[in-house]
C-alpha cells in the first residue's frame, strides 16, 4: 500500500550476498503499477482492434448478402414490391418499375394502394380495408388473387394476379411482400 492508500503491485527480488564474512540480503521492490496499466491498455487495444476487424468482416458479409438479394430481386421477371405496416412502399424491383411505369424513387415511401390499386377495372373505388394486399399484414395470412387490376403512372391499367405475403419480424406483422404478374 502506497503512502496515499493506493494499492500498488510490486515485484520483490531477494538476493543474498556477503560483505566480507557477514551475510546480507538485498531487497529490491519494483513498482509494477505502470507495467500493469500498460498491459491492461494493450489488452484493451487488442480487444478493440480485434472487435473492429470482426465488425468489418460482419459488415462486409452483410454487404455481400445485400448485394446478392438485390441481384436476385432484379433478376426476377415478376414485379415485386414491399410495404410497411402502413402500406408505404419500402422496396420495388425493376420489373415492377417497368410494369407500372413508376420509378423506384417516385414510389418509395408512398401508399401503394392509393397509387396503383385504388380503383377496380370497372371504375368502382377499391377500398383499402378490403384490399387483400393490406389484409396480409393485418391478418398475417397469405392472400392470392388471380383477377385484379393495377394502375400505371400514365393512367392506364392492366389485369394482374398477385400474391401478398406478410412480413414478420420476431412474430410482429411489419408489412407485406407483393409479387405480381
Amino acid at each position: 500500500v502506497a503512502d496515499d492508500d493506493r494499492v500498488i503491485h510490486v515485484e520483490l527480488s531477494l538476493s543474498r550476498f556477503y560483505r566480507g564474512e557477514e551475510p546480507r540480503v538485498l531487497i529490491l521492490l519494483r513498482d509494477l503499477t505502470k507495467l500493469r496499466e500498460l498491459r491492461e491498455r494493450h489488452e484493451i487495444n487488442t480487444y478493440h482492434r480485434d472487435g473492429l476487424l470482426h465488425w468489418k468482416r460482419i459488415e462486409t458479409l452483410f454487404r455481400e448478402i445485400e448485394r446478392e438479394n438485390h441481384l436476385i430481386l432484379e433478376a426476377v421477371g415478376e414485379g415485386i414490391y414491399g410495404v410497411d405496416a402502413e402500406g408505404r412502399a419500402t422496396f420495388i424491383n425493376s420489373a415492377a418499375e417497368r410494369m407500372l411505369g413508376w420509378s423506384r424513387d417516385d414510389l418509395l415511401g408512398r401508399a401503394m394502394h392509393s397509387v396503383i390499386h385504388h380503383t377496380h377495372c370497372d371504375g368502382r373505388p377499391h377500398q383499402r380495408e378490403s384490399c387483400p394486399i393490406y389484409r396480409a399484414f393485418r391478418d398475417g395470412a397469405v392472400h392470392r388473387v388471380n383477377d385484379d387490376y393495377f394502375w400505371c403512372r400514365d393512367g392506364t391499367g392492366f389485369p394482374v394476379e398477385y400474391t401478398s405475403t406478410p412480413i414478420l419480424d420476431n412474430g410482429q406483422l411489419v408489412g407485406a411482400v407483393v409479387v405480381f404478374r
